[in-house]
C-alpha cells in the first residue's frame, strides 16, 4: 500500500512524476537499444487557473479527475499515463505511426470538450492542448524528449489551444 501511495497521484489515481521519470528513461533506453519507438505527449488543461478562480478548487479537482478518467479510457492499455503536476499530464504512447498517434490524441481532445461542457453541474467548457515528440535513438536523454514535447505544447497553446502539435522526429533530434 505504501509503495502504491508513493507512485500514484492521490487525486486522480494516475501514476505520478516519481513513477513516470524512471519509466521514461527505461523506454528511452529501449528505444536506443532496440530501435523501438514511443511518443511522449504532454497534456495541459486550457485555462485551468480560470476554472479554479471562477468555480473554486473543488470544481478544479473534479475537472482533473474527469480528464484523468478520459485519458485512462481513451489511451491504450500499454500506454503509460500520469499526472506530472498541477493541470499537466504526460502520456507515453506506443508509436505505431504518426497518424495513429494523431488519431488517439484527436479523439481524446474531442472527448474532453464533449464531456467537459459541464462537470458536476458547472459549465466549465473544458479543452486541452497537447504537445508531442517521438522518443528515438536521436535523443540524448529523456530531458531532451520532454523539452521537445514542451515546445510543441507551447506551440499548441500559441496556435489557439484545444489542439495537438507534434515535433517531427528530425526536428526533435536537433533540439
Amino acid at each position: 500500500e505504501l509503495l502504491n501511495q508513493s507512485i500514484r497521484d492521490p487525486l486522480t489515481g494516475l501514476h505520478n512524476r516519481r513513477y513516470l521519470m524512471p519509466r521514461l528513461d527505461e523506454l528511452l533506453g529501449r528505444s536506443t537499444r532496440r530501435g523501438e519507438r514511443f511518443a511522449l505527449a504532454m497534456f495541459d488543461i486550457d485555462h485551468f487557473k480560470q476554472i479554479n478562480d471562477r468555480w473554486g478548487h473543488a470544481t478544479g479537482d473534479e475537472v482533473l479527475k474527469v480528464v484523468a478518467s478520459l485519458m485512462k479510457a481513451e489511451l491504450r492499455d500499454d500506454d503509460i499515463v500520469g499526472r506530472v503536476g498541477g493541470e499537466e499530464f504526460a502520456g507515453v504512447l506506443r508509436n505505431n505511426n504518426r497518424e495513429a498517434i494523431e488519431a488517439i490524441t484527436g479523439r481524446l481532445l474531442q472527448r474532453i470538450v464533449e464531456t467537459g461542457r459541464e462537470v458536476h453541474g458547472v459549465p466549465v467548457h473544458l479543452s486541452a492542448s497537447i504537445g508531442g515528440a517521438t522518443l528515438s535513438r536521436d535523443h540524448g536523454s529523456f530531458k531532451d524528449v520532454m523539452a521537445s514535447a514542451d515546445k510543441a505544447l507551447y506551440r499548441a497553446k500559441h496556435n489557439g489551444r484545444n489542439r495537438a502539435e507534434f515535433v517531427p522526429t528530425s526536428a526533435a533530434a536537433k533540439l
